[in-house]
């Protein structure tokens, strides 16, 4: 339950990964995770939904959004992120 009383709902997969919620407004945020149990797919209840792309060696390397907003994480010879990059080719740090 929330502060209010209203009652929240969590599904879960296998791995114990969330997979679904619902808020006691019937909003839905789904959860949706690859193979190897990585998040995939994100979902909010606007409809906005994300999407993430993994490298081989399972680093995030992508997430692009259906408004078509887009970062990609870049990685030093450590594995330590050292660049981030928007759609628009920005650099953020």
């Amino acid at each position: 339950m929330d502060e209010e009383g209203g009652e929240e709902f969590s599904f879960y997969n296998e791995w114990g990964k969330v997979t679904r919620f619902l808020t006691p407004t019937e909003e839905e945020f789904i959860w949706k995770y690859d193979a190897e149990c990585r998040l995939q797919q994100e979902v909010f209840p606007s409809g906005l939904t994300k999407y993430y792309t993994y490298d081989s060696s399972s680093r995030l390397v992508n997430i692009k959004d259906s408004m078509d907003s887009e970062i990609s994480l870049f990685y030093n010879e450590r594995g330590c992120v050292c660049e981030r990059r928007t759609r628009l080719n920005e650099r953020n740090w």
